[in-house]
């Protein structure tokens, strides 16, 4: 049995460990599922309206289908239904692709829809229910690494509370990461309790839910290497250590898992070629740059709060994060490991936190990246709490140890949970203005037929980048289709050339900088003047640059700008408004708009 007051782990049965605290478990369950709630309000949000878009038949996808929702594939063929409904953003390069392979949880999202249809709190119930088993899971993977009943609940409570579980949780969109996590958790869980059970049948069935973790989220992968690190990093074992037969070969397999899993999705079509996302094949200096962010600010954010996002809206901060990161890493991890290092299951989570942010680093810096690494550094920060604060020991522990613990117990125990309650509540109101501001867009009477909405600037870049798919699932009206001319808040000169070209030169920062404007570029290198690109309706070239990138560029449309068809929207009193564009030879100029959040891209 695991001693309930320390650390120990004495040699009885699992079902009497389980027993005595399964009201607490189920307590902590229940209460950490309490904490996303919120996001039974959300409605859909951002991706999720792409995804609807496919799952209620409104549009059409050369790739997307329902057991594929996140193959976006790269620009569709000029002459197909998907290119002429304007989904893509003027600045998509020709060589642009972005295809995942997710195939489970492109089908528990399709399952959701025949059952709820386009009721979105059913989704955000799923995603719930989803949680609250990887919960059940993960506490049981806790005690097969040896800690005790009330470090597990612990640590289990630190992980629902983290901030890092706010999207996978609450997004139906980001469930890839959910679903990964409870089945590569499940996993690893298995492939542990193996030792004991000296079960053939226990190792392959470790290794199916491994195998399905990859189909959920490519990033699954990295758990047949956490399994591969339990082959040879020695752990508690609550029964004794008898490894079957499949052992070893499994854990073989494993190491060759990792390396041909990538290698096959790549030889299959599958990957990206977007300046979004950084593989370090392809991009090794800016997946450097993240890894190394990841490794010093997201590790400090395993510990204690500190907003790694924060890099993504300002990349100014960088380096600054990067030192106060790696310096509060180095002095707090110190402390974490002289308490928590008789505890043997601690050099495989440390191997658990290293394999599981590397993968992150393709992607910019994002709390809920962290969502499967804070799993081993909850349980690092509980054996820490519990190392320091324990009754038995805490004569031995210095009293600025002592300090520290309490002081991280308040925040990431107490704390922690308030923080995730208010930033569920945030996104709720923040989902629930996105789509109001869209679905009351000035776009015109609808007798006026097909309306083409081109968006100016808006008070976060979500806006823009969702307005078409959120107004045909939300209005159902086909008639609409909105074209970014930027996304982002800053102000700019319109200037009219012609009777049917204008010209847009930015009055702030250079125009396709923002995080979300890069997730349409395959590379990182600035467009040059004499650039050309085409949509159905217009195309652009690109007429200025300097050393800060892109400052002006041309459009020139199908008809008339004055057309009744066309409405240039602008924000302002709340709302996207229609700005009548100025005479021939003339410039007008648009306003910044104030954000809603500094922390909003």
């Amino acid at each position: 049995m695991v001693d309930l007051e320390s650390d120990r782990v004495l040699p009885r049965s699992a079902s009497d460990v389980l027993a005595p605290s399964r009201y607490r478990v189920l307590a902590v369950i229940v209460f950490g599922v309490l904490l996303y709630v919120p996001s039974l309000w959300w409605g859909f949000f951002a991706d999720d309206y792409g995804h609807q878009i496919i799952l209620q038949g409104i549009g059409e996808h050369p790739t997307m289908r329902a057991w594929s929702l996140y193959d976006f594939g790269g620009l569709p063929p000029k002459e197909s239904a998907a290119w002429q409904s304007g989904g893509f953003p003027w600045w998509t390069d020709s060589d642009w692709r972005v295809s995942f392979f997710r195939p489970l949880t492109s089908v528990s999202l399709w399952v959701d829809h025949l059952i709820y249809d386009d009721w979105a709190v059913g989704f955000h119930l799923t995603g719930l229910l989803l949680f609250g088993l990887l919960l059940y899971v993960l506490y049981g993977l806790y005690l097969e690494l040896g800690l005790s009943g009330r470090a597990a609940l612990l640590a289990l409570w630190l992980f629902a509370a983290a901030d890092s579980s706010l999207f996978p949780v609450s997004w139906p969109a980001n469930r890839n990461t959910l679903l990964s996590a409870l089945f590569g958790v499940l996993a690893v869980s298995l492939f542990l309790s193996s030792k004991r059970r000296a079960a053939c049948t226990t190792v392959i069935a470790a290794l199916f839910c491994a195998f399905l973790s990859c189909l959920c989220k490519e990033s699954g992968v990295v758990y047949f290497g956490v399994i591969a690190a339990l082959g040879w990093v020695p752990t508690d074992s609550r029964e004794g250590d008898r490894r079957p037969k499949a052992w070893t070969p499994a854990t073989i397999l494993c190491l060759l898992v990792v390396i041909a899993y990538p290698i096959v999705l790549a030889a299959t079509g599958f990957g990206t070629r977007c300046d979004f996302y950084a593989p370090p094949w392809s991009s090794p200096v800016i997946f450097g740059e993240r890894l190394l962010l990841m490794f010093s600010a997201g590790c400090l954010s395993l510990l204690v709060w500190f907003p790694i996002d924060g890099v993504t809206v300002i990349p100014s901060l960088f380096w600054p994060m990067v030192l106060i990161g790696g310096c509060g890493t180095a002095w707090l991890g110190r402390l974490v490991l002289r308490t928590a290092k008789a505890h043997s299951s601690v050099p495989f989570l440390l191997i658990w936190i290293v394999l599981t942010l590397f993968p992150q680093a393709i992607a910019p810096p994002q709390e809920r990246l962290l969502f499967v690494p804070s799993m081993a550094g909850a349980a690092m920060i509980a054996l820490f709490i519990r190392g320091a604060l324990d009754r038995d020991r805490a004569a031995d522990s210095p009293r600025r140890r002592r300090l520290v613990a309490k002081i991280v117990f308040v925040f990431a125990a107490l704390i922690a949970p308030l923080q995730a309650l208010g930033l569920g509540v945030f996104m709720c109101d923040l989902s629930t203005h996105i789509r109001e501001v869209v679905i009351t867009a000035d776009v015109g009477p609808i007798s006026a037929g097909r309306r083409e909405a081109f968006i100016l600037n808006a008070p976060t870049s979500l806006i823009a980048f969702n307005a078409l798919s959120t107004w045909a699932v939300e209005t159902g009206d086909a008639n609409v289709r909105f074209w970014p001319m930027q996304v982002g808040r800053r102000g700019v000169r319109w200037t009219r050339i012609d009777d049917r070209t204008f010209d847009l030169e930015s009055l702030d920062t250079p125009f396709l900088t923002s995080m979300f404007a890069r997730v349409y570029r395959s590379t990182a290198e600035p467009a040059r003047p004499g650039d050309h690109f085409t949509t159905p309706l217009f195309d652009v070239t690109i007429q200025d640059v300097d050393e800060t990138g892109l400052r002006r560029f041309r459009v020139r449309c199908l008809e008339s700008i004055d057309s009744a068809h066309y409405r240039f929207l602008s924000f302002r009193d709340g709302r996207l408004k229609h700005t009548p564009p100025p005479a021939i030879g003339e410039s007008l100029e648009i306003e910044a708009v104030e954000p809603w959040s500094r922390l909003l891209p």
